[in-house]
């Protein structure tokens, strides 16, 4: 089970949170016309070699996917310093950038210094979440949007808001089945903030506790995604104690036999395997725990455990006039394990001709009053 175990130690950084560069570097940019309806959407993300020079149908990366459907150009930069060349890019133009590079003593790979520049035009918000050409390991994001234009005198409002889906449907076990969904939201997005009037001591502690049951939570989920896998080949094993009705049934008890809850997630099939033989008093499920199957199966889903936790795209939002609210926070994997996480702005574009017309206006009224007096 030595692959599972290097997988397995890939998800203890969604139970810890450390601090460390994610995800490739994914911007996406979101433009909202001035005629508040339609929009472009516009993605910068670093892919492949062999990408960049064959422009593939469906070109990105481990998060990105784009196809024809959207203009695919490249740049060495986001500015306008640099020109945007469309995809693909020749071989000389390649060899060329490699040349230029090693010149100048940068031994790092080509491809990471190239950007690519996807964009699209929409007629709608809705059909812009629609396209969202975003997964997570192969598991699409979903994403919902929203845009209203409110016409006043002087100025209109434009309110916008894409709320993407959580992806909550990633665990068995829901999360508040350890912490309280505030918690939960808080450990993951800051929000909302729970112990402001606590002291550093008690917001430790508090903190402390929260992180185990957190940690409990995960390793919970882990024990669940084994135990459903032997489910799912149960006929596999050899003079079992129990239907396969009274084992799952029993799933909960036989996890609460051991001190798996309290371990860190780096050997899970270990603790679950020692918890079905104390608890069946059997080991008619070790062979099909480490079958080669098995191992497939959990490698799998802790590899979306641990793009989830790669996950890191930076949210950037144009609209007409200028941004009465906006709060620019990055779309996280973290940010989606509690609840849908979404992102609103309003902008409000004054109408100059509105106060010029006013101004004539009263100008005209004042000029009629006077004119009135004067007779």
């Amino acid at each position: 089970m030595k692959t599972i175990n290097r997988f397995a130690l890939a998800t203890v950084l969604l139970l810890t949170l450390v601090a460390c560069e994610r995800g490739q570097g994914i911007e996406m940019m979101t433009q909202i016309n001035n005629d508040g309806r339609t929009c472009i959407r516009t993605l910068y993300f670093h892919t492949d070699s062999a990408s960049l020079v064959s422009s593939p149908d469906t070109l990105g990366n481990d998060y990105v996917h784009v196809g024809q459907d959207w203009r695919r150009q490249w740049s060495l930069t986001k500015t306008t310093q640099t020109p945007n060349l469309d995809l693909p890019m020749t071989s000389a133009q390649y060899d060329s950038l490699h040349h230029a590079l090693r010149q100048q003593g940068y031994e790092g790979r080509v491809e990471d210094t190239v950007l690519v520049i996807a964009a699209r035009h929409f007629p709608t918000v809705e059909a812009m979440s629609a396209a969202l050409p975003i997964t997570i390991d192969k598991l699409p994001l979903t994403a919902h949007s929203t845009l209203r234009k409110r016409f006043r005198w002087f100025y209109t409002d434009y309110v916008f808001s894409e709320t993407f889906t959580s992806c909550d449907s990633l665990f068995t076990i829901p999360i508040t089945d350890f912490v309280t969904a505030d918690e939960a939201s808080y450990w993951f997005t800051g929000r909302p903030q729970l112990y402001q009037s606590l002291p550093g001591s008690g917001m430790k502690e508090a903190l402390d506790d929260m992180e185990q049951r957190i940690s409990r939570w995960f390793n919970a989920n882990l024990f669940a995604d084994i135990y459903a896998q032997i489910a799912l080949r149960y006929d596999m094993v050899q003079d079992a104690p129990v239907s396969l009705e009274r084992f799952m049934a029993q799933r909960d008890s036989v996890m609460l036999t051991t001190d798996l809850l309290d371990e860190p997630a780096l050997d899970v099939t270990q603790f679950v395997g020692r918890a079905l033989s104390d608890y069946y008093h059997t080991t008619a499920y070790a062979s099909v725990l480490e079958s080669p199957e098995v191992a497939q199966a959990i490698e799998q889903k802790y590899a979306i455990y641990a793009a989830l936790v790669g996950f890191n795209l930076q949210y950037a939002l144009s609209m007409p006039g200028h941004f009465i609210d906006f709060d620019a926070i990055p779309l996280t994997g973290e940010r989606l394990v509690p609840h849908d996480f979404t992102v609103s702005a309003t902008s409000r574009d004054v109408h100059i001709w509105a106060f010029v017309a006013t101004f004539l206006l009263l100008l005209l009224v004042i000029g009629g009053v006077v004119w009135r007096w004067r007779r």
